[in-house]
């Protein structure tokens, strides 16, 4: 299982695409500065610090922490995901039109399962997050 600190590195993997198949080292460093203080925040609103949270494997994550990211990048819409609000954000830190329409991609067909197989809670941004893992290792180069 993946450790958490990868998670972080790779801003949750919702939206970071910061493999160097996808983005340039710039639009990289824009996205962490964007993730990185709401992704910190949601750890804080968890009690958790960044040292028990780099350790611990995905799968010891509360399911409410990711939903707390996802909310906080604000890509949530009455308990679901909404692929409107990912993909403009997906165009704001991808610059290249090829990744950017692959990425899109992957997110349309994440959303959509999140929000069918999601009850609604916290489990539709797990769903989210463990779909955008799994399709999109190539593109989060991992």
């Amino acid at each position: 299982m993946l450790k958490i600190h990868v998670l972080l590195c790779f801003g949750m993997a919702i939206l970071y695409f910061g493999s160097t198949k996808a983005v340039t080292p710039e639009e990289s460093k824009a996205f962490e500065a964007f993730a990185k203080p709401l992704i910190e925040q949601c750890q804080k609103d968890f009690g958790m610090d960044k040292e028990s949270f780099a350790q611990k494997n995905l799968d010891e994550i509360d399911e409410c922490l990711i939903a707390c990211v996802v909310e906080k990048f604000g890509i949530t819409n009455d308990e679901k995901i909404d692929g409107d609000a990912l993909k403009a954000l997906v165009t704001k830190f991808v610059g290249n039109e090829e990744e950017r329409n692959k990425i899109n991609k992957i997110v349309e067909e994440c959303t959509e399962d999140a929000n069918k197989s999601g009850d609604g809670t916290c489990n539709t941004s797990t769903i989210l997050f463990l779909c955008l893992l799994k399709n999109g290792k190539d593109l989060w180069g991992f």
